[in-house]
């Protein structure tokens, strides 16, 4: 290499354009060690090699002037590293949840997507207390209902986490679309509805109930017993005889089937995405207890007998 190059030859050998050096330059970032009788630049093997580091520099996202600190030594460099790593991780992050939103909006009809995707990104921009807000709103949360229910609330629409990563954002827009669901709201409100005109004792018992139904349906699902067996057809029998006695009605096949008519899987997966979202450990879930009750109770309905039909007198 000859002592010194000229601006074009610098350009070329480290792959830059002449207007990039220029600019340079003009911000005293790299100023050429030599000029020609007639006024050019001419640059040497070191401002060469100042400038490949600046190209690197620029590469790995640093902006001009921390970059004309860090050759001049007034930051260190392990600090000046330190937060463009934080940087780059933020803004991988902000792509990532960019990506996230893309692809969620594609799925449904073509001609809604630009719909879909503003209401996906007008969620994944809500704070905490705005998600909360969100979904206390569209599932009707009451502050006058039972404590008992007050706890279901506690749990399904409040504590979410201030900040979320990747997989939880993902849950928040999947749980917030099955929150704004008509049909979702619907089965929430004939739940409901269900319980009006019950006494205090009997929601406590309704509770009571409820709970040793689903913690045994949960126990019965991890240790993979058939919902049709024999003793699983006991425990269920035993629970929606509790059932039926807090709402005063027959445990009968009208009233097993009113709560198979109930089951909506949405529910299930409501509470599976609130695990995720607030970092609970991956374990069997209500989803799961849910489903298993559901099949023990089409089992129960195959075995009773479908009701006789009064034969008409033949003329």
């Amino acid at each position: 290499m000859r002592e010194f190059l000229s601006i074009g030859e610098a350009a070329k050998r480290v792959g830059v354009s002449v207007q990039t050096l220029r600019h340079y330059d003009k911000l005293r970032l790299l100023i050429p060690s030599q000029q020609s009788a007639a006024g050019y630049r001419l640059y040497s093997l070191r401002d060469c090699e100042r400038l490949q580091l600046i190209r690197a520099l620029r590469e790995l996202g640093f902006a001009l002037d921390v970059i004309a600190q860090l050759l001049d030594s007034k930051i260190d460099p392990s600090n000046a590293i330190e937060l463009q790593l934080a940087a780059v991780e933020a803004e991988q992050r902000a792509l990532k949840r960019r990506q996230l939103i893309l692809k969620a909006s594609m799925a449904g009809e073509r001609h809604a997507a630009l719909a879909r995707l503003q209401r996906k990104h007008v969620l994944a921009k809500l704070d905490r207390l705005e998600r909360e807000h969100f979904l206390a709103t569209h599932l009707n949360w009451r502050p006058d209902d039972p404590p008992a229910n007050q706890a279901v609330w506690r749990a399904a629409v409040f504590d979410l986490p201030e900040e979320m990563d990747e997989a939880q954002l993902e849950a928040w827009i999947e749980l917030a679309e099955i929150a704004a669901d008509d049909g979702f709201r619907e089965t929430l409100e004939r739940q409901r509805q269900s319980t009006q005109g019950l006494d205090p004792t009997a929601l406590a018992n309704l509770g009571e109930a409820l709970q040793r139904m689903f913690t045994g349906a949960l126990q019965a699902a991890r240790e993979k017993r058939r919902p049709d067996d024999e003793s699983s057809q006991a425990l269920l029998d035993d629970w929606v005889k509790s059932l039926a006695r807090c709402y005063s009605r027959e445990p009968d096949a009208e009233f097993d089937r009113e709560l198979v008519s109930h089951h909506d899987p949405r529910i299930g997966r409501y509470w599976q995405l609130v695990s995720k979202l607030k970092g609970l450990p991956a374990q069997l879930t209500f989803e799961d207890a849910s489903n298993w009750l559901l099949a023990a109770l089409h089992a129960r309905l195959d075995k009773k007998p479908a009701p006789r039909r009064s034969r008409r007198a033949r003329p």
